[in-house]
C-alpha cells in the first residue's frame, strides 16, 4: 500500500470513528430527554419506566460524553500521519491532501471529521477542500 492509499484509508477510518463517537452522546441525550419528558401524572406504569430507565440512560450518556471530550488518541494519530507527510512530501500538507483523489472520485472532498481533527491537532486546514459537515 502506498502512502496516498494509506493516508486516505486512515483518514476515512478516523473520520468514521470520530463520527460515531460524536453521534453516540447526542443520541443518548435524546433518549434521556424522552424519558425525562414522559407524562407521569396519574400513570404508575410511566413513572415505573421513567425511574427504571433514567439512571441507566443518564450514566450511558455521561460515559459517552466523556469519550467525546477525550479525543487525544485520535489527535495523536492525526498528528503523526500529517507530520509524516509534512516531513516526507515535497510540498505543503494542504497541497498534498487537496491533491489526493478521495474515495477514488475526483469530486469527493476530504472527510469532515478528519479535517476538524487535523485542525485541532494544530494543522492549518483553512484551504483544505473538505466536506462541510
Amino acid at each position: 500500500m502506498n502512502i496516498d492509499s494509506l493516508y486516505k484509508k486512515i483518514a476515512y477510518d478516523i473520520d468514521l470513528a470520530a463520527e460515531g463517537i460524536s453521534g453516540s452522546a447526542s443520541h443518548l441525550a435524546d433518549a434521556r430527554d424522552e424519558v425525562v419528558n414522559l407524562t407521569t401524572s396519574n400513570n404508575d406504569s410511566a413513572l415505573k419506566i421513567e425511574l427504571a430507565l433514567l439512571d441507566v440512560i443518564n450514566n450511558a450518556y455521561i460515559s459517552y460524553n466523556e469519550i467525546t471530550q477525550s479525543v487525544s488518541n485520535l489527535l495523536t494519530v492525526v498528528r503523526v500521519l500529517n507530520n509524516y507527510v509534512n516531513n516526507n512530501y515535497d510540498g505543503t500538507l494542504t497541497a498534498y491532501v487537496n491533491g489526493l483523489e478521495w474515495d477514488n472520485d475526483p469530486n469527493e472532498k476530504i472527510p469532515y471529521h478528519w479535517a476538524r481533527l487535523s485542525e485541532q491537532a494544530g494543522f492549518d486546514t483553512s484551504n483544505w477542500d473538505a466536506e462541510m459537515s
